[in-house]
């Protein structure tokens, strides 16, 4: 958190460093590329109804 918020600092007044930069988008590609397959997996396992999480309660009113 402490490197993102250096490199917008650096970027807001004009003297961000490329190493700062870098390793922000270094950290978000790292994120996306290990989160990323997790979710999709778990999205597809709960639309097929494979889930370990208990059935989301019914509202109100709605039919069968």
């Amino acid at each position: 958190m402490t490197i993102l918020v250096t490199a917008v600092r650096g970027l807001m007044h004009g003297e961000a460093m490329a190493g700062d930069v870098g390793m922000v988008l270094l950290w978000s590609a790292l994120l996306v590329a290990v989160l990323g397959p997790l979710t999709v997996r778990r999205y597809g396992n709960r639309s097929r109804g494979r889930t370990t999480l208990p059935p989301t309660p019914r509202r109100l009113g709605a039919g069968p």
